[in-house]
């Protein structure tokens, strides 16, 4: 059954809210969104609970969740190590993550029965929740006071809160101030960073030359990750400033790295050619005859366009994905009001 399929009969099975490919809404008396994610050819749904819990509470629920795993785990030897062998068996649940304010949980939903599966996974979870003591829907997920059911519902990086408007924008507030903490605690400078970041880039970028001159591969715009990669730990190791704009700054300096690191790979092939066929002493239309064969002639220009538009592509992506699961990344709250 495909995803959209899946989250339709979720939505009026619950009652949910449905919006392109997630849904949200009262699961059971409890804040919760549906989130698809295909990854590869299987479908994978993603369910976040977002409540106000204690501490003993969330340690009361991670060791629940443990436990009931370890009961599986120990009748079998050869999977021994593995986690979640339960809770995928009985609900098709790949992983779990716990933090402050949220439960989610990561579905197979591409196995027999999911829908079944799903529905008694629901049950199962809210009576847990319910039993520790866990507050519904006619509570704010922030103050805990009383709210209205049918208002207030709000997507903030992507987990639903059903809360008061105020009580949202404290959230937003405790997040700038966090962030301007962490800002002024940093002793690191732009200067350092932007430094560590370009001699990561140029780490990163021999290697980009090394595969493009040698390997002559036609994927070699993907090694431009490595130049990313250089670019995100030389500015966390030479203690650059954290902000929330790094990625501004890190950008410039990783196209610029790629543009020069493909133009170098050119310069490269075009000299190993001269000397290929003139050795040492090179006359001068020589250089100019071999410039033209190569980067015309062998339409060298196709492949280096080719390099520089998907090495772009390539290495920005690779650098927000990276910057968006780094731990500790200061981040500006992306709000959006939903009902």
């Amino acid at each position: 059954m495909k995803v959209e399929l899946i989250l339709d009969v979720l939505s009026k099975k619950y009652g949910l809210n449905k919006k392109l490919l997630y849904a949200y809404g009262d699961l059971n008396g409890y804040s919760a969104i549906i989130k698809d994610s295909a990854e590869g050819y299987l479908t994978k749904l993603y369910v976040t609970f977002t409540m106000k819990m204690t501490y003993d509470q969330k340690e009361n629920i991670r060791k629940f969740l443990e436990d009931f795993n370890d009961e599986e785990q120990g009748k079998l030897e050869f999977y021994s190590k593995m986690k979640g062998i339960k809770l995928f068996k009985t609900y098709s649940i790949e992983q779990y993550f716990i933090v402050d304010d949220a439960i989610q949980f990561k579905f197979h939903a591409t196995t027999k029965n999911f829908k079944e599966k799903f529905y008694q996974f629901v049950d199962w979870i809210t009576d847990v929740l319910e039993k520790e003591g866990i507050a519904k829907n006619d509570l704010c997920s922030i103050c805990g006071k009383e709210i209205d059911k049918d208002v207030d519902w709000y997507l903030v990086n992507y987990k639903v809160y059903h809360a008061h408007e105020k009580c949202i924008d404290y959230l937003n507030e405790k997040n700038e101030i966090a962030n301007d903490a962490a800002c002024k605690e940093s002793d690191g400078t732009y200067l350092s960073g932007i430094i560590g970041a370009i001699v990561g880039c140029v780490v990163g970028s021999l290697i980009y030359i090394l595969v493009g001159v040698f390997i002559n591969s036609i994927y070699a715009f993907v090694f431009t990750s490595f130049i990313t990669m250089g670019a995100i730990f030389g500015y966390k190791k030479f203690n650059g400033r954290r902000t929330k704009n790094k990625k501004m700054i890190l950008i410039p300096i990783v196209l610029f790295t790629v543009l020069l690191a493909e133009i170098s790979r050119v310069v490269i092939t075009v000299l190993n050619e001269i000397t290929k066929y003139y050795g040492k002493l090179i006359p001068l239309e020589g250089i100019i005859g071999t410039i033209r064969y190569v980067v015309i002639d062998c339409k060298e220009y196709r492949f280096m366009l080719m390099n520089i538009v998907l090495g772009f592509v390539w290495s920005i992506a690779t650098l927000l994905i990276n910057l968006k699961n780094e731990i500790g990344e200061l981040n500006k709250l992306k709000i959006k009001k939903l009902k």
